[in-house]
């Protein structure tokens, strides 16, 4: 349900959309990525052009996902990945909160997206494709105080970078509005159908 506006928007620009869940909440990285496994295996197992959409977390399971020699014949398939609002490097919000008793509660995969060399972002393989990558840099006053660079409250701008991204484009909003944000919306359809963004608001 956290995908439902952005979905919509994919929808009526005429793609084919499947919304992937897991329970990031209750188990660690490695379950949820067996959860993708099986859902990719039940709804993308054929022989069409993939595309895909990570919004925060989900960039990470996607670079898990196609990581996984299992995995080849969905990466010989792939087309574009736009990522938005992905910790590809960790944060340090999660570092500055973790040992608060109600941290504790949000799981082990949330625990796990540390800046940390042992975090989950920061074990992952270096990319066999290249993404369109959207980051915010609205933030608040504690995001501030964490992470003393740009950011969109929990995701540092430079986190979401990586070395042979395709595109990236920054946009105004928080990282909750991300997924809610016309302009990263817009640019997430521009990058699917050509490859780039457009940039036009830059």
């Amino acid at each position: 349900m956290s995908l439902w506006w952005l979905e919509k928007r994919l929808l009526a620009a005429g793609f084919e959309v499947v919304t992937l869940d897991y329970a990031s909440l209750s188990q660690g990285a490695d379950a949820a990525l067996a959860q993708v496994q099986s859902q990719m295996q039940h709804c993308c197992a054929d022989d069409q052009p993939l595309h895909f959409v990570g919004y925060s977390l989900a960039g990470l399971m996607v670079r898990g996902f196609l990581a996984d020699p299992k995995n080849q014949a969905f990466l010989q398939r792939l087309d574009q990945v736009v990522m938005i609002g992905t910790p590809n490097h960790g944060t340090r919000a999660v570092n500055a909160v973790a040992d608060h008793i109600w941290f504790k509660l949000l799981g082990e995969t949330t625990a796990a997206l540390g800046d940390g060399e042992q975090s989950f972002a920061n074990q992952l393989p270096q990319l066999q494709f290249q993404a369109g990558i959207i980051a915010g840099n609205s933030s608040w006053g504690m995001g501030d105080a964490m992470l003393a660079e740009p950011s969109d409250g929990l995701v540092p701008v430079s986190s979401t970078k990586l070395a042979n991204m395709k595109d990236f484009f920054l946009v105004n909003a928080n990282h909750s509005m991300l997924r809610y944000n016309t302009i990263a919306a817009q640019e997430t359809v521009h990058f699917l159908r050509h490859g780039v963004f457009s940039h036009r608001h830059d």
